[in-house]
């Protein structure tokens, strides 16, 4: 089964420049936000305002910087993941990636993954600055329909996008991690994290397993180190692919 470098858009597709579309702004990152916003306009005929709502944000979020960007104001990555679940077919080259709420044959489940808004200290973790945590509401877990996976597949495999670029250059924000949730982990892989995150959540790390010991484990983004008790880790799966552009 193939799954490597299949061509799935990531969350800042390519688009082609756009002369008169909105104002020519300096950062690059603002410029390929408000192409995507533009696109996706021409695409569906829906208002900014109608795009936000159907993504779950804030129509002010959108209007900021679309049509006229504010200055030094970008979308975050855990905007454009809402956006690339709410539109995945307006993404180019996105034709074959279908999003939905309801499991159909060939459809794995999709978790959505955005940054915790809590200080390290209350995870009860001693990590370093710079080591990214995510949250993940299993609740609002939808359905991802990818090439290759049949339907006895579902209950083994997840998906993920991965909402920063704390493992760049390994893996960018954007790609999508796919996840064997029964392969044991190895050291030297990448590896999928749940924590055990009373009042919290769900709190989930994406990183690089150094060493599991009896007691605790060594993860890894980039050169940043952490080591977390087994008593704190509620699962760890493998990361066997990453699909990108």
């Amino acid at each position: 089964m193939e799954l490597s470098h299949a061509n799935i858009a990531p969350i800042f597709p390519v688009f082609p420049p756009i002369a008169t579309a909105f104002p020519r702004v300096g950062d690059p990152k603002q410029q390929r936000a408000c192409a995507l916003l533009h696109h996706i306009t021409l695409q569906t005929g829906l208002s900014i305002t109608e795009i936000a709502r159907a993504a779950g944000l804030s129509p002010s979020t959108l209007t900021r910087i679309y049509p006229t960007p504010s200055v030094s104001y970008t979308l975050s990555t855990r905007t454009l993941t809402k956006i690339h679940a709410a539109f995945p077919d307006a993404y180019p080259g996105s034709s074959a990636v279908e999003v939905s709420s309801e499991p159909r044959e060939n459809e794995i489940q999709l978790y959505l993954l955005s940054d915790v808004d809590v200080p390290y200290p209350e995870l009860n973790i001693p990590a370093p600055v710079g080591f990214d945590f995510y949250s993940m509401s299993p609740d609002e877990a939808k359905t991802q329909a990818l090439p290759n996976f049949s339907m006895h597949d579902a209950d083994r495999y997840a998906a993920a996008y991965m909402p920063g670029d704390a493992m760049a250059p390994r893996i960018r924000a954007g790609e999508m991690l796919i996840i064997d949730k029964m392969k044991p982990a190895a050291s030297g892989s990448d590896v999928f994290v749940s924590l055990r995150q009373e009042n919290r959540g769900q709190v989930v790390a994406v990183a690089t397993l150094v060493e599991r010991g009896r007691d605790q484990i060594t993860l890894q983004q980039g050169n940043r180190l952490v080591k977390i008790h087994q008593s704190l880790v509620k699962k760890m799966c493998s990361i066997v692919a990453m699909i990108r552009s």
